[in-house]
């Protein structure tokens, strides 16, 4: 039991004995006659906010999550053309409110290639970004990819 479960048999005619993650992980829910879940993902639009001040234009915001049971997980695009008065942190919109503290991680990818680190604070939709030594990363033409899972209700 416990070989089919972590060793499952390589698929007929297979030139190598490796086995792809997807057929891995559905031949150890089969043998442990769990039915494999399906990851659905839905978009949605996600909002971004200056902590402080306001952005004067955004770019593209885009967004897709998916549920399993009491997970999310997310992947999360936004960007700002132009800046304005926004300072101190960004807030982005959330698809689903987490139930605690969570955090996951982000890069910026047109201007500065940090680091980013997001926080969520539990029970608010909203999560606050900020570059990884705790600065604001708000800029000119800034695109921020985001993406994590946290816990909800």
């Amino acid at each position: 039991m416990l070989d089919d479960l972590f060793v499952p048999t390589p698929v007929a005619g297979a030139t190598t004995n490796q086995i792809a993650n997807a057929a891995f992980v559905a031949a150890a829910f089969s043998s442990a006659g769990v039915p494999l879940p399906t990851l659905a993902w839905s978009a949605y639009t996600p909002t971004l906010t200056a902590g402080l001040g306001s952005l004067t234009s955004l770019g593209t915001t885009t967004g897709r999550y998916a549920q399993i049971g009491k997970t999310v997980f997310c992947a999360i695009d936004v960007s700002i053309a132009t800046n304005g008065t926004g300072s101190s942190f960004l807030n982005v919109g959330l698809p689903v409110v987490p139930f605690d503290t969570a955090a996951f991680s982000g890069r910026e990818v047109n201007v500065t290639f940090k680091t980013l680190s997001v926080l969520s604070r539990g029970a608010i939709p909203t999560a606050v970004i900020r570059y990884y030594d705790a600065t604001y990363p708000g800029v000119d033409g800034g695109r921020y990819i985001l993406g994590g899972s946290y816990e909800v209700p």
